[in-house]
């Protein structure tokens, strides 16, 4: 077993099935949650452990086979619909194993290793599309706290961890640049030539095309469409197409800041 690459589709099972592994629940805190679970279905639990921690591979797990039942329920996923208040996410399911290995798990050495290995599921679902790096995934994600150091401790590198969180959320990379080159769209002649990180809520729309302006000499750079999730581009038209006066605006804002960028240099 390559135990990277397993531990990768684990991720992105989680990611992709929580709401089928535990059915929602409302509950007032994660104890509460915990011991409702730990009375009435501990075997779930188990299980939960089974399939993050195991040497088998998940699909020999008795919840692979039961999520498969509920995706094809028509009943239970109507329940999910009307309960998307209660759904429980993975932040929570991984601390409802932590605290079940905590309890269950009487050698201290066997006690330490497997939290050491939920840790990392910890450290990649912390992941903030921010350019931060989370050193101990379980204490960042308990304090809210934020680690600025640079060294990544962690199975995955940045980049995987990036590449995991974009197949889940409607964001562009934070590191993506753009160079500023000539458009069809205001004074293209004007461009510096500059590189720039592409910035989701600074992109415009305008004739099947979408653009960002470039922060340095305030040129509008027409951006690829595959770098835009589609999501966006659809929220990003909308907004463009129900207000009258959005070209307007666009030209505006540009001629404000170029001249008051000429004013600086005076």
């Amino acid at each position: 077993m390559n135990y990277k690459e397993e531990f990768i589709k684990r991720i992105k099972y989680l990611n992709s099935n929580a709401m089928f592994l535990i059915n929602p629940d409302k509950h007032d805190d994660l104890v509460c949650l915990y011991n409702k679970i730990e009375s009435n279905n501990k075997e779930l639990l188990i299980n939960l452990e089974l399939l993050l921690l195991s040497d088998q591979k998940i699909e020999s797990n008795p919840l692979y086979q039961d999520v498969l039942l509920k995706q094809k329920d028509k009943k239970y996923l109507l329940y999910l619909k009307d309960n998307k208040d209660k759904i429980i996410d993975v932040f929570t399911i991984l601390c409802l194993v932590r605290r079940f290995i905590i309890n269950n798990q009487v050698d201290k050495e066997v006690l330490i290793k497997k939290l050491e290995a939920l840790d990392e599921y910890f450290k990649v679902m912390g992941y903030q599309n921010n350019g931060v790096t989370y050193q101990s995934g379980f204490i960042d994600y308990l304090s809210n706290g934020i680690n600025w150091n640079s060294d990544n401790l962690c199975v995955l590198t940045e980049k995987e961890k990036q590449e995991i969180y974009l197949l889940f959320h409607d964001e562009t990379a934070w590191d993506t640049q753009v160079k500023c080159e000539p458009s069809d769209l205001f004074f293209s002649d004007n461009y510096c030539n500059s590189d720039f990180y592409l910035r989701e809520d600074e992109l415009l729309y305008y004739n099947d095309n979408y653009y960002m302006m470039c922060p340095n000499c305030y040129n509008l750079v027409i951006i690829n469409k595959k770098l835009i999730p589609d999501k966006i581009k659809e929220k990003i038209k909308k907004e463009a197409l129900n207000d009258g006066y959005y070209l307007r605006n666009i030209f505006y804002k540009r001629e404000h800041l170029v001249y008051e960028k000429k004013k600086l240099l005076k």
